[in-house]
């Protein structure tokens, strides 16, 4: 594998830079979306919400609330999805609208380095894995500009995210 010599990738940081890329997304399809905000939880507690969206197409009435989770190692990424929906279920939300609740988590696969490795046959298999996971979206981005990311001992070539609906509240 050629070193595209790519000097950064966002997907690789963190949740929050993931959220900001989505959010990114949201605005450019057509919808509004605010990131890391302050909510109630629970019954008295205050935390935040890692996305929100609403359509800005008026025949919708639902809005969207989003918990994101990272992961690094595809083992994981079932129970950081259902963890993710346990946490969305947690706002205290208004009546007055529909609300989709929504777990997320961004997979962020790491390929060992090895000689005369085949970086688009292992994000195929990667690609492949997601017939292993209960989703209900599933999307990936694989760059060419960065499938040469090597950090350490590691090529990181890409995101794959896979979303769950954890609940749908109708308006009262």
């Amino acid at each position: 594998m050629k070193n595209v010599n790519t000097p950064d990738a966002p997907y690789f940081y963190s949740e929050r830079a993931n959220i900001g890329v989505l959010s990114a997304a949201a605005w450019r399809a057509g919808w509004v979306s605010l990131e890391e905000f302050n909510i109630k939880k629970h019954l008295t507690k205050r935390g935040r919400c890692d996305l929100w969206f609403w359509p800005l197409d008026k025949n919708e009435e639902e809005d969207e609330y989003v918990e994101a989770k990272l992961e690094w190692k595809f083992g994981k990424v079932s129970n950081m999805l259902d963890k993710a929906k346990e946490d969305v279920k947690k706002l205290r939300l208004s009546n007055n609208y529909k609300h989709l609740l929504i777990g997320l988590v961004f997979y962020c696969p790491m390929i060992k380095r090895q000689p005369k490795i085949n970086i688009d046959s292992k994000i195929n298999e990667i690609i492949n894995l997601k017939k292993s996971i209960d989703w209900d979206v599933v999307a990936w981005s694989f760059p060419k500009e960065s499938r040469g990311l090597r950090i350490g001992a590691f090529y990181y070539p890409g995101i794959v995210l896979f979303a769950k609906i954890a609940e749908s509240k109708k308006k009262i």
